[in-house]
């Protein structure tokens, strides 16, 4: 991976929000997201670089176990 950061230059750029929780989204009566919130410290990253943490989400593996946060459900929704 380290020998191929300077590739990261060739992604297109898109605005992470790094406070990206469920207090932070706005969802309308038809649970339609309908804006996000809290843009204190929006960061341009190249796209893909934010695929990190979908972990939090899905879940991650440790411990030889995958391990699944109780909102994974409803995440997938």
């Amino acid at each position: 991976m380290l020998g191929k950061l300077d590739r990261l230059q060739t992604l297109p750029l898109f605005v992470s929000h790094f406070g990206l929780n469920d207090v932070n989204i706005m969802v309308d009566d038809n649970c339609e997201v309908s804006g996000l919130i809290d843009w204190e410290l929006p960061t341009p990253l190249p796209f893909g670089v934010g695929f990190s943490r979908i972990y939090t989400l899905a879940g991650e593996y440790s411990d030889r176990k995958f391990h699944m946060p109780p909102e994974f459900k409803d995440a997938e929704k």
